[in-house]
């Protein structure tokens, strides 16, 4: 997690941190939600999908694996992708946590 004191976070605060990190970018959100979705989705699929490269669909797929949100299995040309349905509740109630909306009260009180 870069240079951090760990000893100042608890584990929660790291995990939180952590899959807040690989959520932060809308195309890795919605690779989250086709690979729920889709049993048996692969890195090839996605970057059709999107229409960017391979290479920049394990970047994306690499941040989401570190944060535990996915799965991958290897194959000569290609990876399968999977997500267990606990780790999809941990996604859900990320991004939840931090859609809220502006004037929720958690938002009103962590702004002042």
């Amino acid at each position: 997690m870069g240079a951090i004191k760990p000893f100042l976070y608890t584990n929660f605060e790291q995990s939180v941190a952590l899959g807040a990190r690989a959520l932060n970018h809308p195309c890795r959100v919605k690779m989250m939600h086709l690979i729920w979705e889709n049993e048996g989705l692969n890195s090839v699929d996605l970057a059709q999908f999107f229409h960017i490269s391979k290479s920049t669909v394990h970047d994306h797929i690499r941040k989401l694996r570190d944060a535990g949100f996915v799965d991958i299995t290897y194959h000569p040309h290609y990876y399968s992708l999977s997500i267990d349905s606990k780790t999809y509740e941990k996604f859900i109630s990320l991004a939840e946590f931090f859609g809220q909306h502006p004037t929720s009260p958690f938002y009103l009180s962590a702004k002042h």
